[in-house]
């Protein structure tokens, strides 16, 4: 009972920033180790897909460019979320797309420029996501290429999110996977 009320507290506190490397750089100053700065990246993949493989809500264009972007988000040496990123590199300014292939930033950090709107569509409790395997399959696909994700149980909550900038333009889809890590430990 007291891992559910932590990841409700983690969801209504994702749902009050702009981005979830916001979020997360607040949430871990105040919970996790305070000597660690920020949140960073570790870039899985970043890769040019084909629209066809794509099965989310992201209404792309004839001729646009789909990529997707695989990380795992640390604060310190401490894995926070692993997430899955759809996104539009020809909506992005060239810096911003350039920083997007070639740096290890989270992608809330890149997009800061843009004053971006991150609204959540969906939410899952692991939970919900444990006791249906169709809905595991949607939520977390099996990648075909390594590295795979952590298992089911790492996870206390799963957010899927659309990304805009400032102006209103959608230029992400955003799966986002919590690990229990981030919530405090039970008392004994």
């Amino acid at each position: 009972m007291k891992m559910q009320r932590a990841a409700e507290d983690l969801v209504h506190h994702m749902t009050n920033y702009d981005t979830a490397t916001a979020a997360l750089n607040t949430w871990c100053a105040e919970r996790l180790h305070p000597h660690d700065s920020r949140i960073t990246a570790s870039i899985l993949v970043d890769e040019t897909v084909p629209v066809d493989m794509y099965n989310g809500i992201l209404a792309i264009q004839a001729g646009e460019l789909l990529r997707y972007r695989r990380v795992v988000l640390k604060w310190g040496h401490t894995a926070v979320s692993e997430a899955e990123n759809w996104y539009l590199p020809d909506r992005l300014p060239p810096l911003l797309r350039w920083q997007m292939r070639h740096s290890n930033q989270p992608f809330g950090q890149i997009i800061h420029p843009l004053q971006p709107r991150r609204s959540t569509i969906q939410r899952y409790f692991n939970d919900d996501l444990e006791l249906s395997t169709s809905r595991n399959e949607e939520w977390i696909n099996a990648p075909k290429i390594p590295p795979e994700f952590s298992p089911l149980q790492d996870f206390a909550l799963h957010i899927r999110a659309i990304m805009t900038t400032g102006t209103g333009m959608i230029i992400a889809e955003l799966r986002e996977h919590y690990r229990k890590s981030l919530l405090p430990l039970p008392a004994q």
